[in-house]
């Protein structure tokens, strides 16, 4: 299996993530094994090739400003959770694991950092700072984080980031572009979208980042564009808690009917991510892209297995239609 680093930064290499969330922390042994091996078979059955299986790290989160719609539920460390999932898939499946970085001062920081290479042997992380710059973090912030693992951890670990593309201002020190120029140049090599409901955000988050890149002669690096199902109003509800933006339109489009919801929400998938690749194209905007589908609830996850299949095949054929020409 090629090292998921080398595939990351070979811009003509499709890769897919698919983001499974840990499971409670209360689970016992038995159903932790049955967790895993179910996740193996129908993650390992995708007729498109999952490059990676990302673990996202799961906080409450008090401070919003909306109502949480879903009931926090803790989980098990997710570094062990995906050392565990790993070793169950005999090393066919790679791992991304996701941590904040802010929320344990350096002391701590450092002991995570030890525990997950030496012990959990992870070698792909995605570093996420605070939600809001409203708040005073113990940590050190994903800059400092990275610039640290640069320097002690590069062999060690692969970081990325994430990228919102509704983040933006006129002010060069917050816009998200130069965000993701900045991360890329402490070390951040690839970033994954929020999940994508509202196509030109993302489009000219796209086309403004190729266009700094340019003009600065490096290369931009991979960005991941996040996907998710929805099947019930109860998800619509909790992803724009999650800062997600869903157009009436696209609502209206989903719950047209009590039947087929979660069928729909695919094909809007597919046509926004069908959209984005048209812009890319008419824009002549040569960023290499990679897919990252999320099941957010635990019973969407077999629907987000559709998602993976649509979208992976759309996305290969954009693939072999770009390389090797523009990257």
């Amino acid at each position: 299996m090629k090292n998921l680093r080398n595939k990351i930064v070979n811009p003509s290499f499709p890769v897919i993530f698919y983001e499974l969330l840990p499971p409670s922390h209360t689970i016992g042994e038995e159903s932790l094994d049955a967790y895993i091996d179910c996740a193996i078979d129908l993650l390992m059955s995708s007729p498109i090739a999952i490059d990676a299986v990302n673990i996202p790290e799961i906080r409450e989160e008090n401070h919003k400003e909306i109502k949480r719609t879903e009931s926090y539920m803790p989980k098990m460390n997710p570094a062990l959770f995906a050392q565990m999932l790993e070793k169950a898939s005999y090393e066919h499946l790679d791992v991304v694991l996701n941590h904040c970085t802010v929320y344990e001062p350096w002391e701590e920081q450092l002991k995570w950092l030890e525990t997950i290479t030496y012990q959990h042997n992870i070698r792909t992380c995605i570093l996420v700072g605070g939600t809001t710059s409203k708040i005073s973090y113990p940590g050190p912030d994903l800059i400092e984080m990275s610039d640290y693992i640069q320097v002690h951890h590069q062999q060690d670990l692969f970081c990325g980031g994430i990228t919102i593309q509704t983040r933006r201002y006129n002010d060069q020190n917050k816009d998200e572009p130069y965000r993701l120029l900045r991360k890329s140049k402490h070390g951040l090599a690839f970033f994954t979208s929020q999940i994508i409901y509202e196509p030109l955000s993302i489009k000219l988050l796209l086309k403004d980042y190729a266009n700094i890149c340019r003009q600065q002669e490096i290369s931009p690096s991979r960005i991941f564009l996040s996907f998710a199902p929805i099947s019930t109003h109860k998800d619509l509800d909790f992803l724009r808690w999650l800062g997600v933006i869903v157009p009436k339109s696209i609502e209206r489009e989903l719950f047209k009917a009590d039947i087929g919801i979660g069928w729909r929400s695919a094909k809007v998938a597919v046509n926004i991510f069908q959209e984005i690749l048209n812009y890319m194209h008419d824009e002549e905007i040569y960023i290499p892209l990679g897919i990252n589908v999320e099941h957010i609830t635990l019973h969407n996850f077999e629907l987000s297995l559709e998602f993976i299949e649509r979208l992976g095949k759309l996305y290969h054929d954009y693939m072999r239609s770009v390389i090797p020409n523009n990257m």
